[in-house]
């Protein structure tokens, strides 16, 4: 979990094989939140950084097999669930679900189908995270949802809601339409590192969304040149060697993209996890 353990493995001071094998051996029985949202956490920042299509499978199984016991594998409210439990299970169904998991992937589906026709029927976490997998598993008509949910949410709490799945979609052709939602008047210059903080860590939409922001990056510097600094901080996900060579080489090179104050955050928010994955290879999970 967020303790020791995952400390050293995350900063390569110990084998991931080692921590992937605690994981699964943990205790089931009285699992405490913190525990079961960080070990949740942590196997989504594994899958953003050492799956691939050749270990997808067996991830998936890991996946399973490690978060078995903590929650119910549900989208459905279990008899006499407590808060504690429903927080839990929240964050189970996003691991799963993210790792590729076709039930719980199908099952946010209808969820989020049923939150969108009424917001009061499903628990607002719940929905959250049933409508972010249906975002990164969607299609062209569900981004076409969203964008109409956004435009009449009631709340401003349910228009954050949807916002924050524009970027997630990961059709090629639905991430090029959040790209130009996302750097039109749709959103806000200073919302502008959450957002691109979010499609750096996908793989599936950093190359695109990385590429768009060094095109964009004098508007975005006269808008409002505070934000580069939070901008260049977000590439801290950017784990291969090529792609962190040339967020150096893009920010160092004349005109200083920013500045110095950039510059010298980019390379600190990076530092650790570059290590982490190119001495893994051998022992990328599982």
């Amino acid at each position: 979990y967020h303790g020791n353990e995952w400390l050293l493995t995350r900063f390569n001071r110990r084998d991931l094989a080692e921590y992937l094998q605690l994981v699964k051996a943990l205790p089931r029985r009285t699992p405490e939140r913190p525990l079961v949202t960080a070990l949740s956490d942590n196997l989504v920042f594994l899958d953003q950084r050492l799956v691939n299509d050749q270990n997808r499978a067996a991830w998936q199984q890991f996946v399973r097999e490690a978060l078995r016991g903590y929650a119910p594998f549900t989208w459905n409210t279990p008899a006499a669930e407590t808060s504690e439990q429903r927080i839990e299970r929240a964050y189970v169904l996003w691991a799963l679900g993210y790792s590729g998991d076709r039930d719980v992937i199908a099952g946010a589906k209808a969820t989020a189908e049923k939150y969108m026709k009424d917001p009061s029927s499903v628990d607002a976490l719940i929905a959250d995270r049933a409508l972010r997998l249906s975002a990164v598993y969607g299609d062209e008509s569900f981004f076409n949802r969203v964008l109409d949910q956004l435009s009449k949410a009631p709340t401003p709490e349910i228009a954050n809601r949807y916002r924050g799945l524009i970027p997630l979609f990961r059709d090629p052709k639905l991430t090029s339409r959040a790209i130009a939602y996302i750097y039109g008047d749709q959103v806000r210059t200073q919302d502008l590192p959450l957002v691109a903080a979010s499609m750096f860590s996908d793989p599936s939409t950093r190359a695109a969304a990385w590429a768009e922001a060094k095109t964009r990056w004098a508007d975005t510097e006269k808008r409002s040149a505070g934000t580069l600094g939070r901008i260049a901080a977000s590439t801290g996900s950017f784990c291969d060697e090529q792609s962190r060579k040339d967020v150096e080489a893009f920010l160092s090179s004349p005109p200083l993209r920013g500045g110095p104050p950039v510059i010298r955050r980019a390379p600190a928010s990076r530092a650790p996890s570059v290590p982490f994955t190119t001495t893994a290879p051998g022992r990328s999970p599982p």
